[in-house]
């Protein structure tokens, strides 16, 4: 009974000896605090609107799949966009069996003009009874595929925003130069991530005008749902400008704070200091590279389980095996980073 109370009792002041240590790191200056805060402020708020995109997204594919529910095309196909036509073939266009045919349409019969509304719930909702052609139905599939993909892209991004969170905290925690500058170029990388997917949803619905309102349907599905999607990626733009200039003040700040007391343990030779420097900038390609390995991994799995490629995937268990693996190895060696963060050199 002793024994268990005394363990009990270590176990406690073990618990309050990292608390305070912790507070103590996260207040050290007026900089330490700010810095964790604003990044703290930071990931709340992208998180929330990623995940109202992930939310929007989802409503289109939920369109989408209410128009192929009932439908009886052909499902060993896969529907893909070269560019400047809409193809459906039995493979890869770039592979010699692919047997592709440009979707087009222009016999299409008479129906009245589907069209959707926006209800206080912001829910999209189909109010057309009409049925598609066949064609229209397989342009149908390369756009519930390419949103998907976007889905897939905006729960990456929201991952990425917490990962980001927790560098920073472990920069602030251990007084991690990596840690600091990793965070920093994560800061580079999702700005201009966001500002890249305004370009492309843009680009996306110039595709769906031209390749299934203007081609095969002559309809309209997704109506007022391309402008809001573009409506709440301009405030993700904005913040992440904002908080990266922030941030970059920030971390300048606290990186001549660490890098002084670093330099001064490392020596006062030139050549020291070089090779210190490349230590660092190694260390903060790493950290992102084992991050964007398990997200790449990630989505390519669930692309290739889920998505129309499966269709005509071979070997798909092999690959789905192999890369499972990599995942598993990389994810493990970001979770030993986090909790290992002394064996990169710090102030």
């Amino acid at each position: 009974m002793l024994g268990k109370s005394s363990r009990r009792i270590w176990k406690d002041a073990l618990r309050l000896t990292k608390i305070k240590l912790v507070y103590a790191r996260v207040t050290l200056t007026k900089w330490t605090t700010l810095y964790f805060f604003l990044s703290l402020l930071y990931c709340v708020v992208l998180v929330v609107l990623q995940g109202i995109t992930v939310s929007e997204n989802a409503e289109a594919v939920g369109i989408i799949d209410g128009l192929l529910g009932s439908s009886n095309i052909s499902q060993h196909r896969l529907v893909v966009c070269t560019g400047t036509t809409l193809e459906m073939c039995k493979d890869l266009p770039s592979q010699p069996d692919a047997q592709c045919e440009v979707i087009q349409g222009t016999d299409l019969f008479a129906r009245d003009k589907a069209f959707v509304s926006i209800g206080a719930n912001s829910t999209f909702q189909l109010q057309s009874r009409d049925v598609p052609s066949n064609q229209c139905l397989q342009s149908l599939t390369w756009l519930k595929d390419t949103i998907r993909d976007s889905i897939r892209e905006d729960i990456v991004t929201l991952i990425f925003h917490i990962w980001l969170f927790l560098l920073s905290f472990v920069a602030i925690l251990n007084e991690s130069l990596p840690h600091l500058g990793a965070a920093l170029a994560g800061h580079v990388l999702v700005t201009a991530w966001a500002g890249y997917r305004f370009r492309n949803s843009r680009h996306q619905q110039d595709l769906y005008k031209t390749f299934i309102v203007n081609g095969p349907c002559q309809t309209d599905y997704l109506g007022g749902w391309w402008d809001l999607r573009l409506n709440h990626t301009i405030p993700i733009i904005i913040i992440n400008t904002l908080f990266f200039l922030f941030i970059t003040l920030l971390s300048v700040r606290l990186y001549n704070v660490y890098a002084r007391q670093s330099f001064k343990r490392v020596g006062a030779s030139r050549q020291i200091h070089a090779v210190y420097k490349l230590v660092l900038g190694l260390s903060v390609c790493l950290q992102l590279a084992g991050f964007f390995t398990v997200a790449s991994t990630g989505m390519w799995i669930d692309k290739a389980s889920n998505g129309d490629i499966r269709r005509v995937a071979k070997h798909l268990v092999l690959y789905r095996t192999v890369f499972s693996i990599m995942a598993a190895v990389s994810f493990g060696h970001i979770f030993w980073d986090l909790n290992r963060a002394d064996h990169f050199p710090k102030a």
